[in-house]
């Protein structure tokens, strides 16, 4: 039986190559952390960028991880599709997904 090796693109079993993703992650907003991702090998991750914040602190912090994605696109890129996913996720990158939790 073959074993699924980890690749940088994923996990490489059966001749396919699948996306490695984090489901839940709440990372301070720094470079650091896309290097981190970069170096697991993973495809995507879904970052919660508020918890429990107001529209006005959460519209700051969207803006605040746009401004970090677009300094540091050379690890990782914002996706709102799965054609998006796989687009950055094949250049090298990982996916951000920008999500929220116990919004009202």
């Amino acid at each position: 039986m073959e074993a699924a090796k980890i690749v940088p693109q994923g996990v490489s079993y059966g001749g396919r190559t699948y996306a490695l993703v984090d489901g839940l992650t709440m990372p301070a907003a720094e470079r650091q952390w896309m290097e981190e991702w970069r170096a697991a090998g993973l495809g995507a991750i879904n970052c919660t960028v508020a918890v429990w914040e107001n529209a006005s602190e959460t519209m700051q912090l969207i803006g605040k991880w746009r401004d970090l994605l677009a300094r540091n696109s050379d690890l990782a890129a914002q996706a709102t599709s799965v054609e998006e996913i796989e687009a950055i996720r094949q250049s090298g990158r990982t996916a951000v997904i920008l999500g929220f939790q116990n919004t009202a």
